[in-house]
């Protein structure tokens, strides 16, 4: 499944720790819009420690000047792999 994370996590703890519990290998999380301030800090820590790949849309990083501050393994991706991954995935999910 495709993890879209729009909204900060740090915004509400609760629903990324949810997140986090449904995560597994199959799994890719994909942080936009707001979702990317989880790029950096405990919350881009945690994401990295879970088995799922993580990625980060760099137009939205960048529209925020915090691609310096990504977590090194964060997989920094644009929108060609955005659509790549919204096609090889049978279904996704929204996180508002």
């Amino acid at each position: 499944m495709l993890h879209i994370v729009c909204r900060s996590p740090y915004a509400d703890r609760a629903l990324f720790e949810r997140l986090l519990e449904t995560l597994d290998a199959s799994a890719t999380v994909l942080l936009t819009e707001d979702g990317v301030l989880g790029a950096s800090g405990s919350c881009a820590a945690r994401l990295a420690e879970s088995p799922a790949r993580c990625c980060v849309l760099r137009e939205d990083l960048a529209a925020r000047g915090l691609l310096e501050r990504c977590h090194d393994a964060l997989e920094v991706v644009d929108m060609g792999i955005f659509v790549e991954l919204t096609a090889c995935h049978s279904s996704s999910l929204s996180w508002y």
